[in-house]
């Protein structure tokens, strides 16, 4: 008989008078960060925020943003306004600040030329000024990608890649 066996129908044993559920484990270097314990790293105040790129919505540090919705449910519109208010620094939706910064537009859906005259479209109805659309258009780089085949987790690796050279 085990000293430690617990019966599921009797009581659990008593745990040790000192118990840390870290103390006995092997740390292996598997590629993930470390956990933390919130005294030790917040002990002496919460550090200090990144900037956003969107107030309430992005950080500056979290850079890299996915909008996925089903087909036919508008997501095009609005990421291409993102993209712009981004780009040029101005309110997303009228709502959300946007700090000035760079965008790498993937393009799935339509067509090269299609997709340049959406962030032509998308500029005209901001209202946005020519000096602003100016400054909005070397902040934005275009990836056109309808019709290629590349499986999801591959691309992620391939976008954050190209994603990184751009900036």
């Amino acid at each position: 008989m085990m000293v430690d066996f617990w019966d599921p129908y009797g009581e659990p044993p008593e745990p040790p008078d000192h118990f840390d559920f870290m103390e006995d484990c092997e740390i292996e270097d598997d590629g993930l960060p470390p956990v933390e314990n919130l005294q030790t790293a917040c002990g002496h105040g919460v550090p200090e925020q990144s900037p956003a790129m969107i107030e309430g919505v992005l950080r500056k540090r979290a850079t890299r943003c996915c909008w996925q919705a089903p087909a036919r449910q508008a997501r095009a519109s609005p990421l291409s306004e993102l993209a712009v208010c981004i780009a040029s620094g101005t309110p997303w939706m009228n709502r959300f600040e946007c700090r000035r910064g760079k965008v790498l537009y993937v393009n799935l859906e339509v067509d090269p030329v299609s997709a340049k005259h959406r962030f032509h479209d998308v500029s005209k109805a901001l209202e946005l000024p020519e000096e602003a659309v100016q400054a909005m258009l070397p902040n934005i780089d275009l990836w056109n990608l309808r019709g290629y085949c590349i499986n999801w987790p591959h691309f992620v690796d391939i976008c954050c890649s190209r994603a990184c050279r751009t900036v």
